[in-house]
């Protein structure tokens, strides 16, 4: 599944979510040549080195959406129109 990840300074990074837990994401960016792992803190999804991250987008390649597998993720995410 193919996410983009949107930082508190505006940066957007497009990547593949490799792995999914109620408190954790990892994912692999273009832009890197390691894994990203994110931590659910208080709500929010923070990154390795502290910073505050919104998943802007998850763009399935298929029917199947990512609440079908965790209806967490999906309550955290926004769409366009919001």
């Amino acid at each position: 599944m193919h996410v983009i990840l949107r930082y508190e300074s505006g940066h957007r990074a497009e990547g593949i979510l490799l792995a999914v837990t109620p408190d954790r994401l990892r994912v692999v960016l273009q832009e890197l040549h390691d894994t990203l792992e994110l931590r659910l803190f208080e709500d929010r999804w923070i990154s390795e080195d502290g910073a505050s991250v919104e998943i802007e987008a998850l763009i399935s390649g298929g029917e199947t959406t990512a609440a079908v597998f965790y209806p967490r993720l999906g309550a955290l995410t926004r769409g366009a129109g919001n």
